[in-house]
């Protein structure tokens, strides 16, 4: 009787120890797996993210350059009127969406994963506040020369960010 009794006890010290093992491993499973989840929802977030900025950039680019070509419109306009150039005051509707432009670009470029793309709108910009520095509409001219394929490059590279991120 007690060699059985014996069996009993191992086989239930065997039994609570083979179901513990069993519970510390599907523990260590279940964590694993929820701390992969949590890694590949940060990656989605963050892709997410990064592709929906690239997006906002390209329009805030377009923007960024239209409204500033509607600023030189009013310089070379003024220009004719007075013979001076780049001394005129804009209005203050072209100055507030000026300003509004610069602000969203600088937002979109800082939150821009992309070393080179952040360097080429930096770039646009200096060429841009070398355009409201420039002291005639020739100098103007060619600065938009190097200025207008600049912008080009952002919004094709951009794009190409935004496509290889879906």
């Amino acid at each position: 009787m007690s060699d059985v009794l014996l069996g009993v006890i191992i086989g239930s010290v065997l039994s609570i120890a083979a179901g513990a093992v069993t519970e510390i491993i599907r523990g260590n499973r279940e964590a694993t797996l929820d701390r992969e989840k949590r890694r590949d929802d940060r990656r989605l977030s963050e892709t997410t993210f990064q592709r929906q900025t690239l997006l906002d950039l390209q329009e805030a680019l377009l923007e960024w350059a239209r409204v500033n070509g509607m600023h030189e419109h009013a310089d070379r306009v003024a220009f004719k009127r007075t013979g001076v150039w780049g001394k005129n005051l804009v209005g203050p509707e072209l100055s507030e969406r000026e300003m509004d432009a610069n602000r969203r670009l600088a937002l979109l470029r800082s939150r821009i994963r992309d070393d080179g793309l952040r360097s080429r709108i930096g770039d646009c910009q200096d060429l841009e506040f070398r355009i409201l520095m420039a002291p005639d509409g020739e100098t103007v001219d060619a600065i938009n020369r190097e200025l207008a394929p600049a912008i080009q490059g952002c919004l094709t590279t951009a794009g190409d960010l935004a496509r290889n991120l879906w």
